[in-house]
């Protein structure tokens, strides 16, 4: 892929892992898991990944080789918090710079956002998925990190040329884009007859 180095063939077990390393400790994720209805943060994010069936899938992991010009031109991903500020023909649409460009002034108070602009990690991976519908990268997770390096492009902060950012790509097939639509109108509460 354009952009990317390849690094090595990897597995949803792998991926996974460093996402919760990443993430599964920070009370702001726990507090958001339960309020969606789930015990934990893996329960939370495994109902995602098991919509699309991420386990099954073929992983493979890049560096990225510029990130603030590549990230901002991937998809935002199919999550309700993101998409339901958007009319129905942009939800799921969008790359990150377009969303910037609609919604710059909502996302200059989000306070993730705003902090990252100033601590961004040295090192970072983010999960993305290739449509084949646009043969594009959707971003499955990683958004606020994304939208950082969209919302600096945009006003010419640059992010410090040492950070390293990898990226575990798999493919979606013709059958996902359907759940993708669903993920982005739904969201990831907890369903009733998983209570």
């Amino acid at each position: 892929m354009q952009g990317l180095d390849f690094i090595e063939d990897s597995t949803w077990e792998e991926v996974f892992a460093n996402w919760r390393a990443d993430e599964a400790e920070q009370p702001s994720w726990q507090e958001c898991a339960r309020k969606k209805g789930w015990d934990n943060w893996e329960s939370w994010r495994n109902y995602a990944a098991d919509r699309l069936s991420l386990s099954r899938k073929k992983w493979r992991l890049y560096e990225v080789q510029s990130p603030q010009d590549f990230i901002p031109e991937m998809l935002v991903g199919p999550f309700k918090s993101w998409q339901q500020h958007l009319k129905e023909e942009q939800i799921n649409e969008l790359t990150f710079a377009e969303y910037v460009e609609l919604e710059s002034k909502r996302l200059s108070t989000n306070n993730k956002i705003v902090s990252l602009l100033w601590r961004f990690p040295r090192e970072t991976q983010l999960i993305a998925l290739r449509r084949p519908d646009r043969d594009q990268l959707t971003c499955f997770e990683g958004t606020h990190r994304s939208l950082t390096t969209a919302v600096a492009k945009k006003h010419g902060i640059a992010l410090p040329a040492s950070i390293k950012v990898r990226l575990a790509v798999a493919n979606l097939i013709d059958d996902d884009l359907e759940i993708l639509k669903s993920m982005a109108k739904g969201g990831t509460e907890k369903p009733d007859h998983l209570r």
